[in-house]
């Protein structure tokens, strides 16, 4: 008999034995990601709750802020406009 059988055939007790506990095994480690999952989902779930808080409890205020640098700008660009214009009409402004 080759000698490669006889020990497959020694270890098959061995083998049927340990398949419910590599099973029982990877059934546990399954629960375990799962749990660990789970919470891994409750606190990004938690995280994304809290920047959604706060980016609705700035808005306002930003939209705000947005607008007054919106009208700053134009306010800037209207008065420019006006001392370019009145630099033109009366040049002496300039030097004053």
């Amino acid at each position: 008999m080759p000698r490669g059988l006889s020990s497959s055939a020694f270890m098959k007790p061995f083998v049927v034995l340990a398949l419910p506990g590599m099973y029982l095994f990877y059934k546990y480690n399954q629960y375990r990601r799962q749990q660990q999952e789970q919470n891994r989902r409750k606190v990004t779930e938690r995280e994304l709750a809290h920047l959604n808080h706060k980016i609705v409890s700035y808005s306002p205020l930003f939209f705000c802020l947005v607008i007054t640098i919106y009208s700053l700008i134009e306010l800037n660009k209207s008065l420019l406009h006006s001392v370019k214009t009145h630099s033109i009409l009366f040049p002496y402004l300039l030097y004053t």
